[in-house]
């Protein structure tokens, strides 16, 4: 057995989405060992009882400190590796290769990388595209990616494509059982809109703006709830004295939840997601809405049109097509018999396309192919 290093630029992101395949390698008896800063302390004791070694990477609170951060994640793992050369290294987030670069480069470990979205850095910047193309192809030979995209912009024709992370169906699908969606329009005596992710433009925060000011001139009972809040490290976010400006503007039809635990009761009172994001890696809150019967609205821009199918588990739109945004709610608004036949539609699509247990095994399966080359 062998150790496994996993890398990644915050601990809570860690320990929520790579637990089910962190679980897998423990029972096959590695050693896990997660180097990320402790953005949440709890979330590090947890991976620590599962038994599973944490480095103590401090979170960064300045510029200073982003950069003493980097050097004590390096210095970390040129560390384990020097000490072990059998150890194979797994790198997750395109800030993550970046943060970890020399470590990545000198370290003559094998490792795994897996792109998982290019975010505002890199979209529609070729040249940037292109250094890190020639970062990547330095560092590393085994490269994995969410969508196709992504693969043709940096990687090779043969590499994996797994579709994204995948989600823990078994949660939604025993949520919508004992939910009739046909009947939350009227519960809640609205129709409801939902959004969530982070307040910045490539999300399509604005463009969401745009479209809700034209929907709610037709819908007198619409309502929109935004989960999730605004990036001061993006600068493409909204900020703090925008964002109180449209709280003025729309008092009453916008629900701005800030980051939220549990998302699961903002898909129980909403009949729609919309995502206009100009470029994802594999949007999971697409996967859980489908799973939860819900419908997706999204531009065809990467990531998000491999996520929906077009009258399967939501409509793919023009990108930045606010006008065809709107007409899709007024058509979903209108017909209760279209969005019952989207409950069932989105929930098959998410058990055959969304399942975690699937996503990690195409990822293992890639992982494994390097841990039995000494074995």
């Amino acid at each position: 057995m062998q150790t496994i290093i996993v890398i990644q630029n915050s601990i809570t992101t860690l320990a929520h989405f790579r637990t089910s395949y962190l679980n897998k390698l423990l029972s096959e008896g590695h050693h896990i060992y997660c180097i990320a800063p402790i953005d949440n302390r709890q979330k590090a004791i947890e991976l620590v009882d599962r038994g599973i070694s944490v480095a103590e990477i401090r979170k960064p609170e300045s510029l200073m400190g982003k950069v003493l951060t980097c050097l004590q994640m390096n210095i970390q793992i040129l560390n384990l590796t020097l000490r072990n050369r059998k150890s194979v290294l797994v790198c997750h987030f395109i800030v993550t290769f970046l943060m970890c670069f020399p470590a990545l480069l000198f370290s003559r470990v094998r490792n795994l990388v897996y792109v998982e979205g290019l975010g505002s850095a890199f979209h529609g910047k070729p040249n940037r595209i292109f250094f890190l193309r020639v970062l990547l192809r330095l560092a590393t030979s085994n490269v994995i990616f969410c969508n196709s995209h992504e693969r043709k912009l940096l990687g090779h024709s043969t590499d994996i494509v797994t579709g994204g992370i995948g989600i823990e169906l078994d949660q939604y699908i025993r949520f919508t059982k004992s939910y009739d969606f046909s009947l939350n329009q009227q519960n809640s005596g609205s129709f409801n809109i939902l959004f969530v992710g982070r307040l910045i433009e490539d999300k399509g925060i604005i463009d969401l703006l745009n479209a809700f000011r034209e929907i709610r001139k037709t819908i007198d009972n619409v309502k929109l709830t935004v989960v999730g809040t605004i990036d001061p490290n993006n600068p493409s976010s909204i900020t703090n004295a925008e964002l109180d400006i449209y709280r003025a503007e729309f008092l009453g039809q916008i629900e701005w939840t800030g980051q939220v635990d549990n998302v699961l009761p903002f898909y129980q009172s909403s009949q729609v997601l919309i995502l206009p994001s100009y470029c994802e890696g594999s949007p999971v809150c697409v996967m859980e809405a489908s799973a939860c019967g819900i419908p997706s609205i999204v531009y065809d821009a990467p990531g998000s049109n491999e996520t929906v199918v077009n009258n399967v588990n939501g409509y793919i739109v023009e990108f930045r097509n606010i006008s065809e945004i709107v007409s899709r709610i007024l058509l979903l608004y209108s017909d209760l018999k279209l969005r019952e036949k989207f409950k069932r539609t989105c929930q098959n699509h998410a058990i055959a396309s969304f399942d975690r247990r699937i996503q990690d095994g195409l990822f293992l399966k890639r992982l494994q192919s390097l841990l039995v080359i000494d074995e």
